[in-house]
């Protein structure tokens, strides 16, 4: 098909775009925190800088937290705890989820692949953990800046960041740790390609879709 180029670029954007309308949410709700809390700290309040403060040293610790801090527990592994927890289900609408998979593949003309191959699971979990280490970032970094809005007269704002954090940090962070649960698994049962098997599906964190029953390839 001649339009079949502008189609498969069409579908390349849907990922960066439904990132920049996520994280542009979740900096507009912190900026109505941030923005008076910066201000009431320039003009000497001493509960202003104590919150932008804290908020700098979270920020600065979830950003240079050592790699072993994101180690999964033994409870997590098996992926139960997050199940429970409807991981599954808000991985149907996250980033390069099933339902944007879906519509990519229908934009683009394109199959899902069907088989990940071995070399490429310590690069996908290597992607998780640097997901989860954004939204731990902001996990620690707005919790100062809630309280001291929560009590400062910025009721509404801080309740609408607390309650975006669910959504755009909370439930990632648990996405990814579960990802990189069946990331481990399935290497540990072998149930991938071998390295060598090319004709399969693709090896980069930016692949997505679907293995064949069995070797269900993991989502992000």
């Amino acid at each position: 098909m001649a339009d079949l180029p502008l189609r498969r670029i069409a579908a390349a954007l849907i990922p960066p775009v439904y990132v920049m309308m996520a994280t542009g949410l979740w900096l507009a709700l912190v900026a109505a925190l941030l923005v008076p809390a910066m201000e009431a700290a320039l003009r000497g309040a001493g509960a202003a800088t104590v919150a932008l403060a804290l908020s700098a040293i979270g920020f600065a610790a979830g950003a240079a937290a050592p790699a072993r801090w994101f180690a999964l527990r033994s409870a997590e592994r098996s992926g139960r705890v997050y199940t429970r927890l409807g991981v599954r289900r808000f991985r149907a609408i996250a980033h390069r989820g099933d339902i944007m998979n879906r519509v990519r593949r229908r934009i683009a003309g394109t199959r899902p692949p069907t088989m990940v191959e071995r070399a490429a699971y310590p690069s996908l979990a290597r992607w998780t953990l640097w997901n989860e280490r954004i939204h731990w970032v902001w996990v620690l970094a707005t919790p100062p800046l809630i309280i001291w809005g929560a009590t400062h007269g910025r009721l509404l704002a801080a309740a609408l960041v607390l309650a975006a954090m669910v959504p755009l940090n909370l439930y990632p962070i648990m996405l990814q740790r579960y990802t990189r649960g069946r990331l481990g698994a399935a290497m540990r049962r072998s149930l991938v390609t071998p390295t060598n098997d090319r004709r399969r599906a693709g090896s980069s964190p930016e692949s997505d879709g679907h293995a064949r029953p069995g070797t269900r390839r993991p989502e992000r």
